[in-house]
């Protein structure tokens, strides 16, 4: 069998999203395939006939930019198949996001339709997001995010554990934390015995509250060291508040990855997205002091088993090694399809 090259483009190379669904997945796929598949990472600036001519698959993450239409254009004028990918619903970020600005401007709107129209495959991680992007193309097939074995084995967790309930996240999460941040508040305050952690953005509005509670704050890590820590911390509760939003409806559930490798319990919201074993949900922003109230009472005999259901499923159904035959299956198709 001849070797399948792929240009890709990547808006950060390094950054979560390109670990979970532009260079992670796609080099995972290089080191399982290695006879078969060659990955070679492009920037805008050097993609033109020449380049694209040279490979069998344009891939692209997140593209929403001019340059990207342009990358776009010149993949179908060089008959080469174009595979687009999107893990967010940039057809619904709302106003309290920082990038609502640029993802909602007219014009980067009329890109990313442009690129969708173009595209041979789209590959989004939730069926919310497919059904945002589905009256711009009828080529939409959802893969969820899965969790790399070859980088970080999914192994079993520390098992001594400590009273940390920990929320993970950035600046762009300011209106859920928003949300729920009187239910934390009053948690701490009734659990003196347990730290509360926040990883890569500190909510100020929550840990300058005076609480019995202790807060602890960590600065944004680069992904591995992040995941080393967050495993490190050997926390019991890991929680997602998500405003009731047609944008987060569309966030896929890798927060429940982390904290599942970590060993944590997770309680999140009762959206489609999170109806996985071992998850503990809240209804209402209202709610959700009650719901986290609760889980901090368990004896960690009882959130263990809930810890344990998301490690299996996830072990089962969301290994990146499975998973990422289905984003095989879509190269050879479009493969076959273009008489290769």
């Amino acid at each position: 069998m001849s070797t399948i090259r792929i240009h890709a483009l990547f808006p950060t190379a390094t950054d979560g999203t390109s670990f979970y669904r532009g260079a992670g997945p796609l080099c995972a796929l290089r080191k399982q395939l290695r006879d078969t598949v060659d990955i070679q990472i492009n920037q805008p600036t050097r993609v033109d006939w020449s380049t694209q001519v040279d490979c069998d698959i344009m891939f692209m993450q997140r593209p929403c930019l001019g340059k990207h239409v342009q990358v776009a254009q010149i993949t179908k004028e060089c008959r080469v198949p174009l595979v687009v990918d999107y893990d967010d619903d940039l057809m619904n970020v709302t106003t309290d996001n920082p990038t609502a600005a640029t993802y909602g401007n007219e014009q980067i709107q009329t890109n990313i339709k442009s690129v969708l129209e173009m595209a041979d495959a789209v590959i989004v991680s939730t069926p919310s997001i497919a059904e945002s992007l589905s009256p711009f193309s009828k080529k939409i097939v959802i893969i969820p995010n899965a969790w790399d074995e070859q980088l970080r084995p999914f192994i079993d967790p520390l098992v001594s554990r400590f009273n940390r309930c920990i929320w993970r996240g950035s600046a762009t999460h300011i209106r859920d934390m928003l949300e729920v941040a009187h239910g934390v508040t009053t948690a701490a305050e009734l659990f003196s015995n347990w730290n509360f952690v926040f990883m890569g953005w500190e909510p100020w509005f929550v840990t300058e509250r005076k609480t019995d509670g202790a807060f602890e704050a960590y600065p944004k890590q680069e992904v591995l060291p992040y995941l080393d820590t967050l495993r490190g911390l050997a926390g019991k509760i890991l929680y997602v508040p998500l405003a009731d939003t047609k944008f987060n409806r569309g966030k896929s559930n890798i927060a429940w990855l982390e904290a599942s490798y970590a060993g944590c319990a997770v309680l999140a919201p009762n959206f489609p997205e999170w109806d996985k074993p071992g998850i503990e949900h809240y209804v209402a922003p209202e709610m959700f002091g009650a719901a986290l109230e609760r889980m901090l009472k368990f004896p960690w005999e009882e959130l263990k088993p809930k810890a344990d259901a998301s490690r299996a499923y996830i072990r089962e159904n969301l290994l990146l090694s499975k998973i990422n035959a289905k984003r095989m299956e879509i190269f050879d198709g479009l493969l076959a399809g273009s008489g290769r």
